[in-house]
């Protein structure tokens, strides 16, 4: 499960406004305080660019599809690839991105198994390289 950052965000509220035990406060308080401290930071780092890289995404899926379906070497697959060149991302909201984006990658997972069990090995290599870009686009800096 991939937790959003208004979810992180409402954890880090709940975290901070439950009163700890007695017992384990001071420690307790310090170990969660620096938590919430770390999800804050890395949800200010997303929340900066959620939207530019959930839209990078499905445009590279979308590309790679309609490439797929100009080739034909996808034909089982046809219907499924039409459909999702068909959408574009008129609704910019992270919650209509990120339901866009599973929808295209499970397209992509089927394409995926597709490529493999043909032997398309160039497509393997742009479906890998896709899923590449995607983790670079979505990579958080840790604190030193």
């Amino acid at each position: 499960m991939t937790l959003s950052t208004p979810e992180l965000l409402v954890g880090c509220f709940a975290a901070l406004s439950a009163p700890p035990p007695p017992e384990s406060a001071g420690e307790f308080m310090a170990g969660t305080v620096g938590a919430v401290a770390l999800i804050v930071l890395l949800g200010a780092q997303e929340t900066e660019t959620a939207a530019a890289v959930r839209s990078a995404e499905n445009a590279a899926m979308r590309a790679l599809f309609r490439d797929v379906l100009a080739d034909g070497s996808a034909e089982d697959l046809h219907a499924q690839l039409t459909s999702c060149v068909a959408q574009d991302d008129e609704d910019l909201s992270i919650t209509a991105l990120d339901a866009a984006n599973a929808h295209l990658r499970t397209a992509l997972i089927g394409l995926h198994v597709h490529a493999e069990t043909a032997g398309l090995r160039c497509l393997e290599g742009r479906i890998l390289q896709v899923l590449c870009n995607s983790v670079r686009r979505r990579e958080l800096t840790l604190p030193t």
